[in-house]
């Protein structure tokens, strides 16, 4: 598959472009180089130099977080009998932010119509369509049924929030603690 073929089939039939299990690695550069650039967009305010900084600056970010979002997607679907290639994973998660490069167009057709509600009504939806397309990625990818697709890819955000409630409740008790013994020092503190 060439380039063209898979910006067209991109666009207009991105199941079955995720599906195959070759795609052009120049593609997926040139979407997500283009996701970077839709995305620093929204910062109008900035002036073209460090609008292309700033955009150039995501890019490398995103390609940051991909590679290791896909690294640790493997290794989860790993664990769960799934079967598949990491540069495959890769590859198509750098495809699934294709639908970011839509925002500036919102973005334009708010600011031109005056009708900024509709930035706040697409933005969600184009978010909730990159997560739809990264666990499809993951399903395909692995052979994982769905419902193991959906727990693998919320397994980090999990993990995340276990992790800061258990911080909060540790800073909790050193905090209740530390008051508990010093609550004389603390009331010549407030009068």
């Amino acid at each position: 598959m060439n380039f063209l073929e898979g910006f067209y089939n991109l666009f207009f039939h991105p199941l079955f472009l995720l599906k195959q299990d070759r795609k052009p690695f120049t593609l997926s550069l040139f979407i997500s180089l283009l996701s970077a650039f839709s995305l620093s967009f929204s910062l109008s305010y900035l002036s073209p130099i460090l609008y292309i900084l700033f955009s150039i600056l995501l890019f490398l970010y995103l390609l940051l977080i991909l590679v290791f979002s896909a690294s640790f997607y493997h290794f989860l679907s790993e664990i769960f009998k799934g079967k598949g290639r990491p540069g495959n994973l890769l590859n198509s998660f750098l495809l699934s932010l294709f639908p970011l490069c839509l925002l500036p167009s919102f973005n334009i057709l708010s600011r031109s119509f005056r009708f900024i509600e509709l930035q706040s009504i697409i933005s969600p939806l184009i978010f909730f369509w990159v997560v739809f397309l990264q666990i499809y990625i993951i399903k395909n990818n692995y052979g994982l049924e769905g419902g193991t697709a959906v727990f693998v890819y919320f397994i980090p955000f999990l993990a995340l929030m276990a992790i800061g409630i258990l911080f909060f409740l540790f800073s909790l008790s050193v905090f209740t603690l530390f008051i508990g013994k010093n609550i004389p020092l603390f009331l010549n503190l407030v009068q």
